[in-house]
């Protein structure tokens, strides 16, 4: 982790294994979590539809802090993100 990182989270991974499958990436920070799902020519919903039928977001509710849950879709046509969705789960 780079110095630039290691002010800003206290820790993030990348394709992070659950029990029930893989996420795409994570966030901590001090306060809060932040999970992401990305898709590719889907939909921003597909992604966060697959955060909450896996429960990604399972592993960090004892930790007391706030879980904030993306789902992205990017577009190969476009070769940028076509969409996004944020929610706050607590």
């Amino acid at each position: 982790m780079g110095p630039a990182n290691s002010v800003l989270t206290k820790n993030y991974c990348l394709e992070v294994h659950t029990n029930r499958n893989r996420l795409d990436a994570t966030l901590e920070f001090k306060d809060q979590i932040l999970i992401f799902e990305y898709k590719v020519n889907q939909t921003a919903q597909a992604a966060m539809d697959q955060i909450k039928e896996n429960q990604y977001y399972e592993p960090y509710l004892n930790l007391n802090k706030k879980i904030r849950l993306f789902g992205i879709n990017f577009s190969t046509e476009a070769r940028n993100i076509d969409s996004w969705i944020h929610e706050a789960i607590n």
